[in-house]
This record gives structure tokens, C-alpha cells and sequence, in this order.
């Protein structure tokens, strides 16, 4: 069984509000981690067990980590509106990968979700 729709609203939601929550930019990883599990599992040739396995990781993670439920219904905000402000906030530091790169990864894995989320 594949994860599902709220795997990917929920990562979205821990990196969207990681700054405001815990003051930083550290718990956004748990929110990347969430998303690239969803499409880890959906877009390769993995056994039953280990998608279970990898599905019951992200959920156990999710649960720990995601301090509000997911937003992204709540807000009702337009996909076009979301995919434009997540490029309009990488556009300043696009060329510094300072933090590693973390600035394109999050901003990748969000716009994966975010197109994603439209799609179903």
C-alpha cells in the first residue's frame, strides 16, 4: 500500500511552518523526509513489505514531528498561488546554495508535492 495524499500535505505542512514553530529551519528536514518517502515509494519497483516498511516509518515520523495538522486544505490556497510564492522565496538565494543546498531541496520536494496534490 502506497502512502497516501496526507503523507505529502502533512511534509508540506512542517516545512511551511518549521521557522515559525521551533524558531529555526532544522524540522523542515522531517517534512522533506515525509515527501521523499511518498515519492520513493510511488515512483519505484519496491516489494510490498518494504513499501509497508517505509510507510510505517514516514506515519511514525509524521506523528512525532508534525506539531499542527496539515494545512493544506485549511488554507484553501490556489496550487498556482503556492507554486508561485515557493519560487518567488527561492528566487533571492538561488545563487548561494548556502545551508548545503537545503533552500533548492526544500523548494523541490515542496513543488513535487504541491503538483502532486493537484493531480489527485
Amino acid at each position: 500500500m502506497l502512502p497516501d495524499q496526507a503523507t505529502l500535505e502533512s511534509g508540506l505542512t512542517m516545512i511551511a511552518r518549521c521557522k515559525q514553530e521551533t524558531g529555526d529551519i532544522w524540522h523542515a528536514h522531517f517534512g522533506a523526509a515525509a515527501i521523499a518517502s511518498y515519492f520513493f515509494a510511488k515512483e519505484n519497483r519496491l516489494s510490498d513489505l518494504t513499501i509497508r516498511c517505509l510507510t510505517d516509518q514516514s506515519e511514525a515520523m509524521i506523528k512525532k514531528h508534525l506539531r499542527t495538522p496539515a494545512i493544506l486544505k485549511a488554507n484553501g490556497c490556489a496550487v498556482q498561488q503556492a507554486e508561485s510564492a515557493i519560487l518567488e522565496a527561492l528566487e533571492p538565494t538561488i545563487d548561494r546554495l548556502h545551508w548545503v543546498g537545503h533552500n533548492v531541496i526544500y523548494a523541490a520536494v515542496s513543488l513535487l508535492a504541491v503538483g502532486a496534490t493537484r493531480r489527485t
